[in-house]
């Protein structure tokens, strides 16, 4: 029996010691898996990575084998190749003081052991270092970093470092002393992060707006897609998916402008080409150059522009006029010529043909409709241009008889020759009209020989300026359990015809009609012009719902909507406990899946499975469970093969969520 206490005495001050090394090693803010060189003994508690934060502390240990499975501290004495980048005292706390790399050193009398490690700046994390929920950002080196890390863009036992990058490929198009490396190398990233790295004021001021952040994937600098230039702040962003070594590069000059498209058209005189002429810039490697301008301007023809001159290109290196080359009044040739701005590239010339108009008549609109109320103000006068083809304007014009569908005399039209181009002034004669809708047709005629008529059709919508019911034009749509819906509803409030009664007014009231969630946000809103827009409506909880739209007595229900629950966090409702060694634990652990809203996620078949986070026990029992109703409950974990403090890790996978236990003891049997 003595033996045996001596043996599980021995045992568990192997543990007590392992435990107090791991404890240790967490003071990087990283789990580590220590990485060791071969000799007579070895260094734990290293961080994860060989990576210590500036300004952080991590305690070592030299341990040598005891025996079979156990373990002995070493006396050993504790040096660093370089006490700049980082300090260690005699009793082992290493701390990171300065930027760079060193050798942790341990010597004893059997032997001499070294680790290397570098020493980086740590980046925050969200609710890490404080309780706020919105994304962090670090700024670092006086702002010549800064990192934006947003919720859940990172696992929670992440650990971000930076530091200037000392060893990069050459380039000429390198900007220099903005090159950084940001790791750990190959971490996973749910969102993007957004990068801002600031460029010295030496950069010439035209080279600012090509400036882009690059990241080298090991044979070269490649542009980070979607970044750009803020020059008000000095500095170029960017969004990352990936960690790596990232610099500000200058993109690559343009050398050639040739044309895209837009040349050899033809079109009426006085009119736009139909076509936007069009170039594209590529630099010495035949690749597109994006972000320059291209001014266009008229060397021929008597035309113009009409509209912006100058264009941007795009990603694949193409800019368009943005505005209308028309062409000039006489028939033949027109010219335009494009230039990039701020490159000596030889320009492009475009060429187009101006042809006599045909002899038709051209109305701005091929109808015209009005929309009104019984006794209520007449609306405003609508106005139609005549012309011919080509935009001009046209000699005899005149009306022919108005055909009218029921009342006749309803539409007042007056036609005006004295401006240019003539112009069809139309005007409801009567509120007095019954309701309904009522149609009139004009003809427009021209004296000119060969020039066919063209007829405008009038419509007139006339109701009783009473709501009847309501119609639902844009439904409840996007809904995730703690988000306001990406598409928010819309209602109109309409008289029995089917028209909007713009005159209404009170409040349209939404609720829920079915579903188990709870409605959020403004839930009664006023009607603006016979239309009620809701801006900020939410459902927490899951599952299929339909809401309920209210107006003075008048009800309608919305289509059929389902609400997403996202899972946000796992929550330990009842820790593990009472454990001995080998025996099911007394207290076994209760997990609740929580959405975004706070809310258990009820969707059936998501699994939780539990592994060993801290400890040198195996886990048995059944390590994977399904959610009931959004509650895991694990029923026969035990502990086998060690005794000390261990730690669990809950995790589920699409999306990777995981939460650990509070330590717990496991004793001897």
């Amino acid at each position: 029996m003595t033996t045996c206490n001596a043996r599980a005495r021995s045992r568990m001050a192997a543990v007590l010691l392992a435990g107090a090394v791991m404890a240790g090693a967490c003071t990087s803010d990283q789990p580590g898996a220590p990485l060791f060189r071969e000799g007579p003994f070895t260094i734990t508690g290293l961080p994860g990575d060989s990576v210590l934060l500036l300004g952080s502390t991590t305690q070592l240990h030299a341990v040598a084998p005891d025996g079979a499975d156990d373990v002995k501290e070493v006396d050993v004495a504790w040096s660093t190749s370089d006490r700049e980048v980082a300090t260690i005292t005699d009793g082992g706390l290493l701390r990171g003081v300065g930027l760079g790399t060193a050798d942790v050193i341990a010597t004893s009398d059997e032997g001499v052991v070294a680790h290397a490690i570098s020493v980086r700046f740590g980046i925050r994390l969200p609710g890490r270092d404080d309780d706020d929920e919105d994304a962090v950002t670090t700024s670092l080196l006086g702002g010549a970093v800064r990192i934006r890390v947003p919720p859940g863009a990172v696992a929670e036992d992440a650990v971000l470092h930076m530091r200037p990058a000392t060893e990069v490929a050459g380039s000429p198009l390198l900007v220099e002393g903005t090159a950084f490396e940001f790791g750990p190398a190959g971490l996973r990233i749910e969102s993007p992060l957004t990068l801002w790295l600031a460029y010295p004021n030496t950069v010439a001021t035209g080279d600012r707006p090509r400036l882009r952040i690059h990241r080298f994937d090991g044979d070269g600098w490649r542009e980070v897609p979607g970044g750009g230039v803020e020059m008000n702040e000095g500095r170029a962003r960017a969004d990352l998916d990936r960690l790596g070594t990232f610099a500000v590069l200058r993109r690559a000059p343009p050398v050639a402008l040739s044309m895209a498209g837009g040349n050899g058209q033809e079109a009426p005189t006085g009119s736009a080409v139909p076509i936007a002429p069009s170039v594209v810039l590529r630099n010495a490697s035949q690749q597109p150059v994006a972000d320059i301008a291209v001014r266009f301007e008229v060397t021929g023809g008597g035309g113009s522009i009409e509209g912006g001159d100058t264009g941007l290109s795009d990603a694949d290196g193409v800019a368009t006029l943005p505005g209308a080359w028309r062409l000039g009044q006489a028939m033949g040739a027109n010219s335009l010529r494009a230039v990039a701005v701020g490159f000596d590239l030889a320009s492009v010339t475009f060429v187009a043909t101006a042809i006599d108009p045909p002899p038709e008549i051209r109305l701005s609109v091929p109808e015209v409709n009005f929309d009104t109320f019984v006794d209520g103000d007449a609306p405003d006068p609508r106005f139609v241009n005549i012309t011919n083809a080509g935009g001009q304007q046209l000699v005899g014009l005149s009306l022919g008889p108005i055909q009218y569908s029921t009342v006749p005399g309803w539409l007042s039209v007056s036609l005006s020759q004295a401006v240019a181009p003539a112009t069809l002034t139309l005007s409801v004669a009567s509120t007095g009209v019954p309701p309904g809708s009522h149609e009139a047709f004009v003809p427009v005629r021209s004296s000119a020989p060969g020039v066919k008529p063209e007829t405008l059709h009038v419509q007139l919508g006339m109701h009783v300026a009473t709501v009847s019911r309501l119609e639902i034009t844009r439904q409840l749509d996007g809904a995730v359990s703690g988000h306001v819906a990406t598409t928010q509803p819309m209602v109109e409030l309409q008289a029995s015809s089917g028209s909007i009664v713009r005159s209404a007014d009170g409040f349209v009231t939404a609720s829920l009609a079915d579903g188990d969630g709870t409605l959020r946000g403004t839930t009664s809103v006023p009607a603006q012009d016979g239309v009620a827009t809701f801006t900020d409506l939410r459902v927490d909880g899951g599952g299929g719902h339909r809401l309920r739209f209210s107006y003075e007595g008048i009800h309608r229900n919305g289509a059929e909507f389902d609400v997403e629950q996202l899972l946000a966090q796992l929550v330990i409702q009842r820790q593990p406990g009472g454990a001995e060694e080998d025996e099911q634990f007394d207290d076994q652990p209760v997990i609740l899946l929580i959405d975004e809203a706070g809310l258990l996620v009820r969707e059936s078949g998501r699994e939780v499975t539990v592994s060993v986070a801290a400890g040198d026990g195996a886990l048995r029992g059944s390590l994977t469970r399904t959610a009931d109703q959004g509650v895991v409950r694990f029923n026969n974990l035990r502990i086998a093969g060690a005794i000390g403090f261990h730690r669990l890790r809950f995790a589920t996978s699409n999306p990777d969520v995981s939460v650990l236990s509070v330590p717990f003891l496991v004793w001897p049997d």
